[in-house]
């Protein structure tokens, strides 16, 4: 969460915030919590991907 204490030190207390800082501070905690979720989600479809009928079928020896 380092950007987020970045923006703070940049932006000081946020009792003196705009709506449009505190919407920008929002973005980026919003996109430091899904970039894990979103790349985990990633990886378990390309895994599922692999394991599919087809991969199943080469594993099993009956496409070669």
């Amino acid at each position: 969460m380092r950007a987020l204490t970045q923006f703070r030190d940049q932006h000081g207390d946020p009792e003196g915030w705009s709506a449009d800082e505190f919407d920008e501070y929002l973005q980026i905690g919003d996109q430091q919590i899904l970039a894990p979720e979103a790349a985990h989600l990633l990886i378990d479809t390309t895994s599922s991907a692999h394991n599919g009928p087809a991969a199943v079928a080469v594993q099993e020896g009956e496409i070669r």
